[in-house]
């Protein structure tokens, strides 16, 4: 097991544990393909209607706390991928949500719906360190603050 592969199950493992201590996030199974663009799918009950909605979702750990930066960003590549997989679900006549999971090491969770948002307007390029430090990559990211924050909860916490 690589590098990515081990960061990649503490992160759903984490998150598993998470949802599982809230009463809206029900956990359906996590991504077992290395190299897949999805880590992780659960059912979301809808704050306002109470219906519950499948979510896939790409998990992103951080070794930093929440507070440390005001922007964040997400990269192109993977939002693309993910929204394949929209596409593919609403096809099949299946409604999913996409999110984008942040878990910091200050135990706090930080999720964004980008299932609606569109790239126009907001791409660029940003230098990214990659995770064995072996330099920095140009890679293309969009800015996650044009995206609806739907959770930002205390990872220790249980509702």
């Amino acid at each position: 097991m690589d590098i990515y592969e081990k960061q990649d199950n503490k992160g759903r493992e984490i998150f598993k544990g998470y949802c599982k201590s809230k009463g809206w996030c029900k956990h359906h199974k996590d991504s077992t393909q290395q190299f897949s663009h999805w880590d992780t799918s659960y059912f979301s009950a809808n704050t306002y209607t109470k219906e519950s909605v499948m979510v896939i979702a790409e998990i992103k750990e951080r070794n930093y706390s929440s507070q440390d930066y005001t922007d964040w960003y997400g990269e192109v590549y993977k939002y693309n991928e993910l929204m394949k997989i929209k596409d593919k679900q609403k096809s099949q006549g299946k409604d999913v949500r996409i999110h984008y999971i942040n878990l910091f090491n200050d135990n706090v969770v930080l999720i964004w719906d980008i299932t609606d948002i569109t790239l126009e307007g907001f791409k660029m390029n940003l230098a990214k360190t990659t995770l064995e430090n072996n330099g920095t990559r140009e890679k293309q990211m969009y800015r996650l603050w044009k995206c609806q924050s739907i959770i930002w909860d205390d990872l220790t916490s249980s509702k």
